[in-house]
């Protein structure tokens, strides 16, 4: 089975608990290779690569090698990277591993298998620009402003 874990680093934005994947802060991901079968896994020696691609054609990628049968039922194999995030827009976690079949076929936590030569993503995350943040704080900020001065306003109507 393959899962991945990620999450953000950064502490942006500041107004808000919930933080965002921002352009140029880091981000932290583990890729797990979980043997869920009654064998020994792989029958083979196997490469697992996790490539998070960028829209630009920028990539962050990393490698989990198995030895054949290296595996016991329910033990893993784990790698964990940080990365940046690489600009604005969607990041697709693609993956693949070779040789591909002969009993070397990985599936996601809901049994379904990961075809890899279809090139599906298995896993995505929307990078937010400095600038976009920047805006949304500003209006944010605004908006704060514009109820202080209505309370304001109405204050002044109502005691005079």
């Amino acid at each position: 089975m393959f899962q991945v874990h990620f999450k953000t680093l950064s502490n942006r934005p500041w107004w808000r608990r919930q933080k965002e994947f921002v352009e140029g802060d880091l981000f932290e991901y583990e890729t797990v290779v979980t043997n869920d079968g009654s064998a020994r896994f792989p029958p083979s020696e196997m490469s697992v690569t996790a490539v998070w691609n960028f829209r630009s054609g920028q990539h962050h990628a990393t490698n989990i090698r198995l030895a054949s049968g290296q595996l016991a039922p329910t033990e893993s194999a784990r790698e964990t990277a940080l990365a940046a995030v690489m600009e604005d827009g969607y990041a697709l976690l693609k993956i693949e591993h070779h040789p591909y079949g002969q009993g070397c076929v990985l599936h996601d936590s809901g049994g379904r298998e990961i075809n890899w030569l279809a090139g599906n993503a298995v896993a995505s995350f929307r990078g937010i620009s400095r600038m976009e943040l920047d805006t949304l704080a500003a209006l944010y900020i605004a908006a704060i402003a514009a109820l202080i001065s209505g309370v304001g306003l109405l204050l002044s109507i109502w005691l005079r």
